[in-house]
Parts: structure tokens; C-alpha cells; sequence
């Protein structure tokens, strides 16, 4: 049994390889795939196909791992995912929550160890092949920058695919990563802002790096030590969605407009879309209008949601939203409790990058939605699987 499930997990990493790589590519890459949504349609239904059956074998082979609670909230959890997969991109959002549950069951390193693995090969073959004119930039003069998006159909996609590479990297390897490895990756880091100039990620990758090279030194644990900073790390996803809405709606003028030019003005069009849609439960499809009339990005109707949080809370709704942050509130503090220092850091700079950036759910964009789905399963001492 125990061979046969090992075999189950593997089918399953192979398949969000190439379901991630896939969906990675063609969302991210500036490339125009003529059967784009055929080739979308097939990668996804096989996927939904492989995650479900893995899920529903879990199940039949590991009864003890399971508790009614659990169950319940899979099956919301699965519902809601149908549910908002009509206000998002389609059945993609459909896959990506049954592959959440069924992360939920197998080492979240393994999860990592597949993310840096196909991330690698789009970072490196986009930018080779955009470096060699084969495929092309998209360069913008914004707020005085000229951002060139290296390949990627956006000047922001690189920064947030390196972003999320660098905090899945810094977990998988640990305390155990190499001097070498650390510079390798600020000098990589270094590289993509130096054409993108996307600050958000950037200043929070180097701080992460920064961070992890100070407890590699001292060896001393901070958050997972003082009472106070484990308080805040604990509930540093509700604290960041609080001090977001503050700062839409009660900050003083003169501080809020010095944020919102901060973050490119990303706050104005957050407050916009909370005054034009408003919240609801379930949430909403709405039209995020990013060119103009001529297919340039920008132009005066531009109105995209670039917070995670706020996005998510008018187009899936408040209950989505409730869910999102009570998980990884449980996630963060089970990691305290287990004195995980690397994984507290990575869920507070995570926090603070979703106040600014939509990605932290895509799962073919970031690996860190995969941790939740372990709040629905059963194991020793409550231990996380890491």
C-alpha cells in the first residue's frame, strides 16, 4: 500500500509540473499561441482528472488522517472553487483548488522542489530567448521608469515569478543554503529589477535574503522566540488585510497620497473598485480593463485591482476572503509552534507582498496557497508537513 501511495504522490508532482509549467508559460510569457484555449481546455481537464482521483485514493487509504471537520470544509472548499471559477479564469481556478486539497497530504518541500524546478525553466528560457530577439519585450516609460518586461507579457510578471522563486527557495533549502546560493540569488534578483523596476517584490525578496543570511550567522531564532513578534507573525495576514483597509479608508490624506505614489497609485484603484462593485459573499465577475483603445497598456479606463486581498474580496467575495486569512493564520501559528523560523518570515513578507500584488492564489504563479490545504487534514501532534 505504502509503494502504491508513493507512486499515487509522484503521478501527482508530475502532473502540477506540467500543469504549472504550462499555465505559467502561456499566462505569463509574450508569446501568441494560436490554439491557446484548446491547449488550456485539455491541460486542465487532465489535471482536474489526476487531482481528483489522487484525492479520492488518499481517502480510501488514509481514513485516520481524516476528521469530519475536514471533510465538511473540503466540500465547501471544492464548491466554492466552482463557484468562483465563474468570476476568475475557468476551470484553471477549478484545478487549482483541488490541487490545494490535494497538497494538502504530501510534504510541502516536494511542492517547493516542483515549483523552483519549472519556474527555473521559464525565468531562464523567457529571458535567453527574449535576450536573443526571439521573443519579444514589452518596454514602458512609467512614472518616469522605462520597465522592460524581459519577455514576460507584463514589466511586473518576471519580478513576481522571481519574487515567489526566491521565497520558495529560501524554505526548501533552509538553514542548510550555501553562502554561494544566497548571492546567486540577489544577484539574479538584482538582474530582473534592473529591468523590470518592480519595487514591491524586490525590496521584500532582499529583505528575506537579508534576513535568512543574519539567522544562518547567529544561528538565533527571533520570531519564533519573543512573545510579542510571535503575536504579530501569528496574525500577520489579518493585520496586513486591516491595515490595508485603514489605509483605504482612514489614513490621514497626506500619508495615504504619499502610499499611493509609493505603489504606482495602486491604492486609487483599489478604493475605485471597493466604490464601484462593492462586497458581497459570494463575490462577482467584473471587467479589469488594462489597455486603451489601442491595445497599449494603461489609458483612462484603466482599473485593474493589484491587491491581493482587495481583488479577491470584491471578485470572490468576503467568505472567500475569511477563509484565506483565518488558514494562514492556522499555518502561522502551527510554524511558531514548531519554531520554523524560514516559513514565519516567508508567510510575513507573503503577507505584505499580497497588500500590493494579486498573485499569492495562482497556484502556476506562487506554491504558497498549497500550505493550506493541510488545515484540512489530520496528522501526528497537528505538525505541519514540511
Amino acid at each position: 500500500m505504502e509503494k502504491r501511495t508513493n507512486i499515487l504522490e509522484k503521478i501527482f508532482l508530475y502532473t502540477y509540473f506540467f500543469w504549472g509549467f504550462i499555465l505559467q508559460y502561456i499566462y505569463t510569457v509574450n508569446i501568441h499561441l494560436v490554439y491557446r484555449q484548446e491547449i488550456l481546455a485539455v491541460v486542465n481537464g487532465l489535471a482536474i482528472v489526476i487531482y481528483l482521483l489522487y484525492i479520492i485514493s488518499y481517502f480510501s487509504e488514509n481514513i485516520s488522517n481524516i476528521y469530519l471537520f475536514g471533510l465538511i470544509e473540503i466540500i465547501i472548499f471544492l464548491i466554492l472553487g466552482i463557484i468562483f471559477s465563474k468570476h476568475q479564469i475557468g476551470i484553471a481556478y477549478v484545478a487549482s483548488f483541488l490541487l490545494i486539497v490535494g497538497a494538502g497530504t504530501i510534504d510541502f518541500k516536494k511542492l517547493l522542489k516542483v515549483f523552483i524546478c519549472f519556474s527555473s525553466i521559464t525565468l531562464i528560457s523567457t529571458i535567453l530567448l527574449n535576450m536573443l530577439k526571439v521573443i519579444p519585450s514589452v518596454v514602458l516609460l512609467l512614472d518616469g521608469r522605462l520597465r522592460n518586461s524581459l519577455g514576460f507579457y507584463y514589466v511586473s510578471f518576471a519580478s513576481a515569478i522571481m519574487f515567489f522563486y526566491i521565497c520558495a527557495y529560501l524554505i526548501y533549502r533552509g538553514i542548510n543554503i550555501t553562502y554561494k546560493e544566497l548571492i546567486a540569488l540577489v544577484i539574479a534578483d538584482i538582474f530582473v529589477f534592473s529591468y523590470t523596476k518592480t519595487n514591491n517584490p524586490f525590496i521584500l525578496s532582499i529583505f528575506f535574503i537579508i534576513y535568512v543570511v543574519i539567522y544562518k550567522i547567529t544561528n538565533q531564532r527571533i520570531l519564533t522566540k519573543f512573545r510579542i513578534l510571535k503575536f504579530i507573525s501569528g496574525f500577520i495576514f489579518p493585520l496586513s488585510f486591516i491595515f490595508l483597509l485603514w489605509l483605504l479608508r482612514k489614513a490621514p490624506v497626506s500619508f495615504f497620497n504619499q502610499m499611493n505614489k509609493l505603489v504606482s497609485y495602486r491604492l486609487s484603484f483599489s478604493i475605485g473598485a471597493l466604490d464601484n462593485y462593492g462586497i458581497k459573499p459570494l463575490g462577482q465577475k467584473i471587467l479589469m480593463i488594462t489597455t486603451d483603445a489601442l491595445g497599449g497598456f494603461g489609458g483612462d479606463n484603466y482599473n485593474y485591482i493589484d491587491s491581493f486581498y482587495i481583488q479577491n474580496l470584491i471578485i470572490n467575495g468576503w467568505i472567500f476572503i475569511i477563509f484565506v486569512l483565518w488558514g494562514y493564520t492556522v499555518i502561522a501559528f502551527r510554524a511558531i509552534q514548531e519554531k520554523k523560523e524560514i516559513l514565519v518570515m516567508a508567510l510575513i513578507v507573503l503577507a505584505l507582498h499580497a497588500m500590493f500584488d494579486p498573485q499569492l492564489f495562482w497556484t502556476w504563479y506562487s506554491p504558497f496557497s498549497l500550505i493550506l490545504g493541510q488545515i484540512f487534514f489530520k496528522y501526528k501532534n497537528n505538525r505541519l508537513l514540511i
